[in-house]
Formats: C-alpha cells, sequence, structure tokens
C-alpha cells in the first residue's frame, strides 16, 4: 500500500512539474518569435525609410550636377549610420558613380543595370561579409528613372534591431 502511494505521488509530481513547464515554456516561446518578427520587420522598415530618404537626397544632387556632394553624401550615410555596411550610387546601366567604398567606383554591376520600380529589400543569410540585407531604390531625375542607389545593412542592425 505504501508502494502503491509512492508511485502515485511521483505522478502526481510529474503531471504538475510538466503542467509548470508548460505553462512557462509555451508563453516563453510564443514571447520571443513574435519579437524576433517585430523586430525582423522594425528593421526593414527602418532600411526602406533610410533608403527612400538617401534616393531623394541623390536625386537632388545628380539634378544639380553636383558628383561632388553625391559622393560626400554616400559616404557619410555609410560612415555615420552605424546600420549601414555599404551605400552606393549606380546609374541605368549599372557602372556604379559614387560608394562609401572607392574601390567601387566605375565597377559595372550587371544587377543594377535596371533600377526597381519601387523600393525593395533583398536578404542575403549567406554573404560572408556579414551584410544581412541590401536596399535598392529607385533615384528619379525629373520623374524618369536615373539610376539605383544600393545601402546594405548589417547583421548587427538585425541582432540589435
Amino acid at each position: 500500500m505504501a508502494a502503491a502511494r509512492r508511485g502515485l505521488f511521483r505522478r502526481t509530481c510529474a503531471v504538475v512539474v510538466g503542467v509548470i513547464f508548460l505553462a512557462v515554456a509555451i508563453p516563453a516561446v510564443l514571447t520571443i518569435g513574435y519579437q524576433d518578427r517585430l523586430s525582423r520587420r522594425t528593421l526593414r522598415e527602418r532600411a526602406l525609410s533610410t533608403g527612400t530618404t538617401a534616393a531623394l537626397v541623390a536625386s537632388d544632387s545628380l539634378a544639380a550636377g553636383d558628383m561632388d556632394t553625391l559622393s560626400r553624401f554616400v559616404v557619410t550615410l555609410d560612415h555615420e549610420n552605424d546600420e549601414v555596411m555599404s551605400a552606393l550610387v549606380a546609374d541605368r546601366t549599372g557602372v556604379v558613380i559614387a560608394a562609401s567604398d572607392p574601390g567601387w567606383e566605375g565597377r559595372h554591376l550587371p544587377g543594377l543595370q535596371v533600377p526597381p520600380a519601387a523600393p525593395t529589400i533583398v536578404e542575403d543569410q549567406d554573404d560572408p561579409g556579414g551584410k544581412a540585407l541590401d536596399v535598392l531604390v529607385p533615384i528619379r531625375v525629373s520623374g524618369e528613372s536615373w539610376g539605383t542607389l544600393r545601402v546594405g545593412r548589417g547583421r548587427k542592425a538585425l541582432r540589435a534591431g
């Protein structure tokens, strides 16, 4: 009889511990998943906002024919924003005319030959440079597509976001 009571006690304890574990684990997992989705959505929204605003500034410089200002702006965009890992402006043929890394200037990037119709985000999970997102934004001068602004956002921003 005592052995039966001990067995019942153990089973009851196991059920209580299991219920407590589920009561704690399930909400924690759901909360973590929700926070991850929210931070990724917020990061994407900030990335689009940065890219769109930067494309407007680039458009003004291009309309004025001021390439020095455009180059300084692209470098400043990269160096003054911790979330930005790289920035560049390519014309509609895909030739980089201004970049935060001067080594990119003059290069032809086939992926940027056709400016996107609207701001676009491309997520790269396997980039060895640690870049997580590329924001591609069309640059319009006098209403016509002139080229593309590409802003690379880092994995650090994803983790901190």
